[in-house]
């Protein structure tokens, strides 16, 4: 029986990330979260040498961004050389963001790190106690876009105990991410590999048991979009059973919540259940998204003219002096105005048309300026359709809450 192996299955750690959105931060938390992917660079380090593995795997964007800074690439240098002190060997692709062609910066690694430096699948064997053990495979983008399913090429190695295949890629036609590198799970099921660690889904999710098929997630997570705990697997492997655990490595939590506010009726006693729910989120740091439910109409009159808003910046500035803090980065309210089209359509013939409008929107030509914009366009990520859906929503009842109030009679 071939002897255990236990290694680190990480991706998507976007060193360097820009945060795009998040600059309206208080300075001194945008430049705790511009460094927080490097904290989890650091903690990924640290469980390794505490856990002893025999490896790491680093399944693509490492980097952030095709042209990344000096500092990025030096502290990876850094995180190296501390796995080279010890004896940890490190096995990198490159996805995506960090492509072979746009590798700028020529530093010399230690001789732990082995990087996958060609767009084909190729093997890579760990030896351990001068025995060769395991079968690495994998590849690195060449470009941007890798549209081709790479799975056939991917050959295990006669005579090796085990065999990985590293692969950064799309489940299928992935609406998630870009659907680069797409694989079918049939196609991973076939072949004769032990262990598949992916990578490009930044939520960490494990599509298959045996063989183990397995996206970690990124690291840290950067926006609404990824929430809940980030980090990297711990996987121990054997012929007859591979153990999965999830360890946390990022230090900034992005959370949506939703918190009912049906029992109250003024301003002060929103502040408390917010206050009272929040206190629970405790020894982390945490970036809030918060969805109020059920308000009553005189709530919605305060939302609309930013009162609400004022309760929030209060408690943020609260949380500023702690050391553990629930930063609210926005607040919306789940209930809208008493509007709908239905209500207006045979009543008021311009409420109708302004509603027909907000419902065909074309997001193309209303962003344009801003998304296209020179320097605007760095800090702006592409809206989901959830996004638009919700921005769309809330224009709506802004509008139809200053042309109608809410004291308007529906069945006038």
């Amino acid at each position: 029986m071939a002897e255990k192996i236990k290694f680190i299955h990480s991706a998507d750690l976007h060193l360097d990330s820009p945060f795009k959105g998040m600059s309206t931060l208080p300075d001194a938390l945008y430049q705790e979260l511009k460094s927080s992917t490097f904290v989890a660079l650091d903690n990924l380090v640290q469980l390794a040498i505490s856990e002893q593995v025999d490896f790491v795997l680093i399944v693509g964007d490492l980097f952030d961004q095709s042209l990344n800074s000096v500092y990025a690439e030096m502290q990876f240098l850094l995180a190296c050389q501390k796995l080279h002190q010890v004896g940890i060997p490190l096995y990198l692709s490159f996805g995506n963001h960090d492509y072979l062609k746009s590798r700028t910066h020529t530093l010399q690694y230690p001789d732990n790190v082995h990087i996958f430096r060609s767009d084909q699948v190729e093997c890579k064997v760990f030896y351990k106690n001068g025995q060769p053990l395991v079968g690495i495979h994998g590849f690195s983008y060449l470009e941007r876009a890798v549209l081709e399913n790479k799975t056939a090429d991917y050959q295990p190695t006669e005579k090796l105990p085990y065999q990985i295949g590293m692969l950064h890629g799309s489940l299928g036609q992935s609406s998630e991410h870009d659907p680069y590198a797409p694989f079918q799970l049939g196609d991973l099921k076939s072949k004769a590999i032990d262990y598949w660690a992916l990578g490009h889904i930044h939520q960490r999710a494990i599509l298959h048991q045996d063989p183990a098929i397995v996206y970690p997630g990124n690291t840290q997570g950067r926006s609404s979009k990824e929430i809940g705990e980030k980090g990297c697997y711990l996987v121990e492997l054997e012929s007859l059973e591979t153990k999965l655990t999830f360890k946390p490595l990022g230090s900034i939590q992005f959370d949506k919540l939703m918190i009912d506010v049906g029992d109250c009726d003024r301003l002060d006693q929103v502040f408390q259940v917010i206050s009272d729910r929040l206190t629970h989120l405790t020894n982390q740091k945490s970036i809030l998204f918060l969805t109020l439910m059920n308000a009553k109409d005189a709530l919605l009159s305060s939302y609309y003219q930013g009162e609400i808003d004022e309760l929030i910046e209060l408690y943020n500035e609260q949380e500023l002096e702690k050391s553990t803090w629930n930063w609210i980065q926005s607040v919306k309210l789940e209930q809208s105005v008493k509007s709908s089209k239905s209500s207006f359509e045979t009543h008021d013939p311009f409420i109708n048309q302004l509603i027909s409008e907000f419902d065909t929107i074309d997001w193309s030509e209303v962003t344009k300026d801003l998304w296209q914009h020179r320097q605007a366009k760095r800090f702006l990520s592409a809206l989901t359709e959830e996004e638009k859906y919700d921005l769309t929503a809330e224009a709506k009842n802004l509008a139809l809450y200053h042309l109608i109030g809410l004291d308007q009679d529906e069945d006038k």
